[in-house]
């Protein structure tokens, strides 16, 4: 099990702020794009989802055998979110953006490299 995710439900449970996640897009007509924050948010969904393939557990316990306030305060925690709108560059910014948010901890892959630009 991932370490981070460990991190991510103890936060979530201890009402502590996450970092942000970050939406943005170019034109309003077009739906958001998701520049930071996927991996918090699978790992959030998969745990919930006890269907996903992954069945996370948090100490042993599935979403389902978790307390009653412990389930309520995991779905409806208040992520932190970010909406940032540049209609002027066809998605540039956003694409540096992402590389800003993505570089300056875990080195991103070639394929993440590749779809930010």
């Amino acid at each position: 099990m991932p370490r981070c995710f460990l991190a991510l439900i103890d936060s979530i449970l201890k009402d502590i702020p996450m970092p942000t996640v970050v939406l943005g897009r170019t034109d309003p007509s077009n739906p958001w794009q998701l520049v930071d924050g996927q991996q918090r948010l699978i790992n959030y969904r998969r745990f919930i989802d006890e269907e996903d393939e992954y069945n996370f557990t948090f100490q042993g316990l599935l979403y389902s055998q978790l307390d009653p306030w412990a389930q309520e305060r995991i779905r409806k925690y208040r992520w932190n979110v970010e909406h940032i709108m540049d209609p002027s560059d066809n998605d540039r910014t956003l694409a540096l953006l992402y590389y800003r948010y993505n570089s300056s901890g875990k080195t991103m892959t070639p394929v993440q490299i590749r779809l930010a630009q």
